[in-house]
């Protein structure tokens, strides 16, 4: 069986990574609040992973709010790690 892909948002701050939590569940998004996977980077931090399905409001939902991301990246599988351009 293949493992669901999802989506994991990095933040150049704590701060920023809980602010997008907290407008994202006030949204209704369904959202966790994870370290920032040491492939991604290896400097310390927190990222936002959210489900594929709600890419498209989050990216709304960024826009709206103002939040400042780093970069989204699409996790398929235990190793594929792609990131993701945002238009």
């Amino acid at each position: 069986m293949a493992a669901e892909s999802y989506y994991v948002i990095t933040f150049s701050s704590t701060h920023a990574a809980l602010a997008f939590e907290r407008f994202a569940l006030e949204a209704g998004i369904n959202v966790q609040i994870i370290p920032v996977p040491r492939q991604i980077s290896s400097s310390c931090g927190l990222a936002g992973r959210i489900s594929k399905s709600d890419f498209d409001k989050v990216q709304k939902l960024c826009h709206q709010k103002h939040i400042k991301f780093e970069n989204v990246f699409k996790i398929s599988g235990k190793k594929s790690i792609k990131p993701v351009k945002i238009i």
